[in-house]
């Protein structure tokens, strides 16, 4: 069974750490996939190769994206729909 990270856990993740994130976007767009968590800067979850300002706001944790240690088996998507990208 997998792990949904805490909001307090992903603020204390170590430096390069890998996360499974599942999320709705932009026209309920649903998406999930690995990411490279590397650090936290205002406010934002950053990810490896992507710019500091375009990171996962932490106050929409739970909310529009969450993030897990590992991707889910079949039929065990944590939001209805989410199959990985």
């Amino acid at each position: 069974m997998r792990h949904q990270y805490t909001r307090a856990e992903i603020e204390q993740m170590p430096k390069e750490h890998p996360v499974w994130i599942e999320g709705v976007g932009l026209r309920q767009l649903q998406w999930g996939g690995w990411e490279v968590a590397t650090h936290i800067h205002n406010g934002r979850l950053c990810l490896k190769h992507e710019p500091d300002s375009r990171g996962l706001l932490l106050s929409l944790y739970g909310q529009v994206w969450v993030a897990f240690d590992g991707p889910p088996k079949e039929k065990e998507y944590q939001h209805e729909n989410i199959r990985p990208r």
